[in-house]
């Protein structure tokens, strides 16, 4: 049984080669980005911790400073992002994020612009093995909270490299 709304099936449905952000070379926002497979570098400036994630180049900005999230909050892609440490986790919450189908090659998958997310990163003990738990909260497109878990090899011998996109000309 599907955990969408009603609106959350329509944005499903909506899903198109045409919008395909893989295929018109837009990045692809918050919810395929965070859990893409590709290499990401974490770095640490202070109160501030940047996710700098391979594919489409994106920088994601945490500020581990205990503010509240602006108002009005400015919505984009990748959302505006706080964090917190909890005993030896990275707690992560992302708001702010622009409504978009972040999974339209396994079935579908959409959020609205309400989304906040839950994330919570550990590190295995001996530091190679990184694991993400996330939720979803969407009142506009799930019924329930989505939750999934993700986890990433360390490969701390890789350096980033500089993603580009040529459209894909032709129909599909």
């Amino acid at each position: 049984a599907s955990i969408s709304t009603p609106r959350g099936l329509e944005l499903q449905q909506g899903s198109t080669d045409e919008n395909n952000p893989s295929i018109t070379c837009h990045d692809y926002g918050f919810m395929r980005q965070t859990i893409n497979p590709l290499p990401m570098e974490w770095t640490r400036e202070g109160d501030v911790l940047h996710i700098n994630y391979e594919e489409w180049n994106l920088d994601r900005t945490v500020f581990l400073d205990g503010r509240n999230f602006p108002e009005p909050l400015e919505h984009s892609r990748l959302g505006y992002s706080i964090g917190r440490i909890d005993r030896n986790d990275l707690v992560i919450e992302p708001r702010g994020i622009t409504e978009e189908i972040y999974n339209p090659f396994h079935g579908g998958g959409a959020h609205s612009d309400q989304l906040v997310g839950h994330e919570r990163y550990s590190l295995s003990e001996n530091g190679t093995v990184l694991t993400i738990e996330m939720s979803l909260v969407d009142p506009v497109t799930l019924i329930e909270p989505y939750v999934f878990h993700k986890q990433w090899v360390a490969t701390p011998e890789l350096e980033l490299l500089e993603d580009f996109c040529t459209d894909i000309p032709g129909e599909f």
